[in-house]
């Protein structure tokens, strides 16, 4: 596989990433428009029935974190994009690269200890933003540091010659 080759399955997987988390945060841009319900659905709360002050607070509350979960997926969402089409372009892979790396990552982790190992999202629907970050990372790996790898190579037949 070559390096160009490497970069650019490594954006494809950062690209789709990102468009990922933008679209299942995409309801938060439906919220003005159709209410609560749209984000209370995603998250599979059912307000319908339940009376009372305090039942009413919990679910105002539950909206407005549902409501800026969905935000920060969507910004994250398009940071990914943004940084894969910079590495499709050729354009700062190696910045962009890391950027993916570190802080698609921490999305990442804090997705799988916060919603997958509580069992609030299934691990059937959980698993691909961290396939396709995994997948992105080890292609970006082998794009971005193909060549330090065939330089230390060179050099350890260089010294294996020379002795």
């Amino acid at each position: 596989m070559t390096k160009n080759r490497a970069i650019k399955l490594s954006a494809f997987f950062f690209f789709l990433w990102g468009l990922l988390h933008f679209l299942v945060g995409y309801p938060a841009l439906l919220y003005p428009f159709e209410g609560t319900n749209v984000v209370l659905d995603v998250f599979k709360i059912n307000a319908v029935g339940n009376e009372g002050a305090a039942m009413k607070a919990a679910f105002t509350n539950a909206t407005y974190l549902g409501l800026n979960f969905l935000i920060n997926l969507m910004a994250f969402g398009l940071l990914g994009m943004w940084l894969g089409f910079l590495m499709w372009k050729e354009r700062y892979v190696s910045l962009s690269y890391r950027l993916s790396l570190v802080i698609l990552g921490i999305v990442d982790i804090a997705f799988i200890g916060c919603m997958v190992i509580t069992e609030i999202s299934p691990l059937s629907e959980a698993i691909w933003g961290p396939l396709l970050y995994v997948l992105g990372a080890v292609f970006g790996w082998y794009g971005v540091y193909s060549d330090k790898l065939e330089e230390i190579n060179a050099q350890g037949r260089v010294e294996d010659e020379a002795v």
